[in-house]
This record gives structure tokens, C-alpha cells and sequence, in this order.
């Protein structure tokens, strides 16, 4: 079987991450603006998971949510505080 075309669980989870975190600083300005650490941005960050993870059972059943979500965190965090990998 080819894997030619395919995107992984991870690459995926980025994807939607990265989508999450844009839609955040809009939607949720004032809290992002405020977050000092990623634990301020929990209650923003599971909104924005749930309705994502629902999507993804629906649409990718066999791919790994753990892996998913890893990407998806991972690009979250990155789009919200970029200079993180920094500290």
C-alpha cells in the first residue's frame, strides 16, 4: 500500500492546532493577550480541542488521537507564545 499522499496523525493535529491557536487570538483576545504561561490558556485551548477532536473521530476514525493531539498542542502553543522554544 502506498503511503504517497498521505499525512500523518501528528501533521494533521499541527494543522488543526495552528488553526485553533489563529481563531483563539481573535476570539479570545483578552485572555491571550493576558496568558503568561500555557496554563492560563486551558480553558481556551479545551473549547477549541473539543469541537476539534469530534471532528477528527468523525472524519479520520483509524488515525492515533494521541498522536493527534500531540501535533495539535504542539502547534497551539507555538502560534499563541512563538518565542517558547526559547525559554
Amino acid at each position: 500500500m502506498s503511503t504517497e499522499g498521505t499525512i500523518s496523525a501528528f501533521d494533521l493535529g499541527t494543522i488543526f492546532g495552528y488553526s485553533a491557536g489563529i481563531a483563539s487570538k481573535t476570539d479570545y483576545s483578552d485572555i491571550i493577550k493576558a496568558a503568561e504561561v500555557e496554563l492560563d490558556l486551558m480553558d481556551v485551548m479545551l473549547y477549541y480541542w473539543e469541537n476539534d477532536v469530534v471532528l477528527i473521530r468523525m472524519i479520520f476514525p483509524q488515525q492515533g488521537v494521541e498522536d493527534f493531539k500531540k501535533g495539535w498542542e504542539e502547534a497551539f502553543y507555538n502560534t499563541i507564545f512563538p518565542l517558547r522554544h526559547l525559554v
